[in-house]
């Protein structure tokens, strides 16, 4: 990562993956040499457990475990802060201490990586292994019961089976739990003729009010881009913004702090505002009962809202859930 902390540029990296990195991280003003040695420490200590260890722990917010961790405020303000922040996507580190641990402990083992054709190449690879499927795209259901959807176009269908891949009680909980509304997040996408910062940067702001974090995406993968560079801004929702069409001005002005008079030709693309971008995750486990995957006969669910908010448990969740109706037709 680059922190930039009083418009300068800090380096922040993994010393056991990035050796030339070293010096610049261990005496960056990003956190205390204390707080580099707590890192390794973590580290070392999330290597020994397994993930299911990890969704054992007592629960507690990510703030207060980082601070039981010994963490000083400054690489909490300038470190911790934006990055949890942007992949949580709430400001408060209110997240589940098991989610943290367990998003340290896969950046630690693993690879952040994204699909070269982009994520939809990953569903897509699913779909064409399901041959003789029928899709309906876009399209609502008015009513279920006895194993029939109503489809939004009037047309009723009689399934054998079905399965909620999505968060079936969402609005009876949207009622009950109002003042958790779940992470959202505003991405904005600028065309950019030249890039100010070379290199797969994850550049951190924790000094701006809007932009919490933004990437030159085809530094990343080069194919991502093609006549000329993208640049993906991410702000954390909510925003005490009086109208929501300023937005992109308001962004491209916290650039301009940033990069200078450069980005006087940076020209905003699109946003999108995903409201529903993570399930709530003050609570978060690996496990549950099979019961729990049925809501009634030949009527399953699944989801990444079940366990946690991942690509990773989304995949876990719908085998876990295929398994039940394997053995439910036995």
């Amino acid at each position: 990562a680059i922190c930039y902390v009083n418009r300068k540029k800090i380096f922040f990296a993994d010393p056991l993956r990035h050796p030339s990195m070293i010096f610049k991280t261990i005496f960056s003003s990003i956190g205390t040499i204390g707080d580099k040695l707590k890192l390794l420490k973590l580290r070392q200590r999330l290597a020994k457990l397994s993930t299911e260890d990890i969704f054992k722990q007592t629960e507690m917010p990510t703030y207060k475990a980082l601070m039981a961790y010994g963490f000083s405020s400054v690489i909490m303000r300038n470190f911790f802060g934006p990055f949890l922040s942007g992949i949580f996507l709430e400001k408060r580190l209110e997240t589940s201490r098991r989610m943290m641990d367990f998003v340290y402990k896969m950046f630690t083992e693993g690879k952040a990586a994204i699909p070269a054709k982009g994520m939809e190449a990953i569903p897509l690879q699913l779909k064409d292994q399901l041959n003789g499927a029928k899709f309906h795209f876009n399209a609502e259901f008015d009513k279920w019961s006895d194993g029939k959807l109503l489809l939004i176009n009037g047309k009723e269908e009689k399934l054998d089976l079905v399965v909620f891949a999505a968060d079936f009680y969402k609005h009876k909980q949207a009622i009950e739990d109002n003042q958790h509304k779940k992470p959202a997040v505003y991405n904005f996408y600028f065309k950019i003729k030249h890039v100010p910062v070379q290199g797969p940067w994850l550049i951190l702001t924790p000094e701006l009010k809007l932009i919490n974090n933004l990437c030159f995406v085809d530094e990343v993968a080069e194919n991502y881009a093609s006549e000329a560079h993208l640049l993906s801004v991410s702000v954390i929702s909510p925003v005490s913004v009086n109208d929501l069409k300023d937005l992109p001005q308001l962004v491209k002005i916290e650039l301009t702090n940033l990069f200078g008079n450069e980005t006087k030709d940076w020209e905003f693309i699109k946003s999108y505002h995903i409201a529903e971008a993570l399930p709530n995750q003050y609570q978060v486990k690996e496990k549950l009962e099979e019961s729990e995957l049925k809501l009634a006969d030949n009527t399953y669910v699944t989801g990444d809202h079940l366990f946690y908010g991942s690509l990773n448990a989304a995949f876990l969740s719908g085998r876990r859930t295929a398994e039940k109706i394997i053995s439910d037709n036995q």
